[in-house]
């Protein structure tokens, strides 16, 4: 089982292991992503070409219906991703068609760091894909990300647990989508016809605003928003930096097997001692296999009037944690992601004061290699 409740929140603060723009086999991706030049997905559509001759991935209308493209081994899609408003740079990693599976693609990762982050908490943007609608999965549930035939005022609905994005607890939200036909989209390599698609909560929140560009085959930019902000601030912007097909290179496909997946919790209400709540100290052990290659995730501590302690140990009596003492308050979070030494590692989580805790989301990962 994930640790949904801080999946995603993990995301956002790996932002500064996830560094370097990696282009197509190693290039620049200004060199790498020549639109023009590649061959565009929506070219290979059975429906793109019309029997006036206009090619939907160019000529698209809002009187047109377009069906999911029609990818292939080697294409490719190169992500920025910012965290946040006051992100102003970024991170960047190619996601790549490296297997056709009957009635699905599978898109894996040319970044070691993404690759565990996908195999850890099932990332939107990678893994597999159904051909007829690129649905998807996220935290192991159903993503949909289009309703295809697509077509000017197509609507579906959906749900997400977005409360990992905006604050701490599973937060599942309904909403409703809409495609509106878009002549002019701005993507990396000039202005494309397409899709834009919204989607509300109930409560006619703007919660995620994204497009559907056949020209790239996907989208060319996705902004998600604090479901309860009526779209004031996004918490999360993706932008295709280019895409092509023929890609060259390594690419790494991982395994995440928990290790330790707990955490503790302790407060006073002086005003309610009835709801004071003492959390047991967290400790135990798990066995890191031969084969694994990294042991990767995250520990954390914190107090407020107290002090709290985390900490895991490997089989070489090496500590990798902190101690947090709180005068007033004193937050501690880490990211673990060392090379994996087989046999048995400790954990121990301990904490006392007015509030404090701490927790352990640990993986051995298991790391494949291919090349395309």
């Amino acid at each position: 089982m994930r640790p949904r409740t801080f999946a995603l929140v993990a995301l956002l603060l790996a932002a500064p292991l996830l560094t370097g723009c990696i282009g197509q086999g190693g290039e620049d991706v200004e060199a790498a992503s020549d639109v023009s030049s590649a061959n565009l997905p929506g070219d290979d559509l059975p429906a793109a070409t019309t029997e006036d001759g206009r090619n939907l991935v160019t000529d698209l209308t809002a009187e047109d219906t377009i069906s999911a493209p029609s990818w292939e081994v080697g294409q490719w899609f190169g992500y920025h991703v910012f965290f946040g408003m006051e992100d102003d740079e970024g991170i960047h990693y190619n996601a790549v068609v490296t297997e056709e599976e009957g009635s699905s693609w599978f898109l894996a990762t040319d970044n070691q760091d993404a690759a565990k982050y996908e195999a850890m908490f099932d990332l939107q943007l990678l893994g597999t894909f159904a051909k007829d609608d690129l649905a998807t999965t996220l935290n192991g549930d159903p993503y949909t990300w289009y309703s295809f035939p697509l077509s000017n005022g197509t609507t579906w609905e959906a749900s997400f647990d977005l409360g990992n994005l905006v604050g701490g607890q599973p937060q599942v939200v309904d909403l409703t989508f809409e495609a509106t036909y878009n002549p002019s989209i701005p993507t990396k390599d000039g202005e494309f016809p397409g899709f834009d698609v919204v989607g509300y909560t109930a409560e006619g929140n703007l919660t995620m605003e994204y497009d559907y560009v056949p020209a790239i085959g996907w989208f060319g930019h996705l902004f998600i928003y604090n479901p309860h902000s009526d779209g004031d601030d996004w918490v999360l912007h993706l932008m295709t930096m280019g895409s092509g097909t023929n890609w060259t290179g390594t690419y790494y496909v991982d395994e995440a097997r928990p290790l330790f997946e707990a955490n503790t919790d302790t407060f006073v209400n002086p005003e309610d001692p009835g709801a004071n709540q003492v959390g047991a100290p967290i400790m135990g052990s798990a066995t890191v296999s031969e084969e694994a290659t990294y042991v990767t995730g995250f520990l954390y501590s914190y107090a407020f009037a107290g002090a709290s302690d985390t900490s895991v140990v490997d089989p070489d009596h090496e500590r990798h944690g902190f101690t947090s003492v709180g005068a007033p308050f004193s937050f501690a979070f880490a990211f673990v992601d060392v090379d994996a030494k087989p046999g048995d590692w400790y954990l121990e989580s301990t904490g006392a004061g007015v509030a404090a805790g701490g927790g352990a989301f640990l993986y051995e990962i298991v790391e494949t290699t291919g090349t395309l």
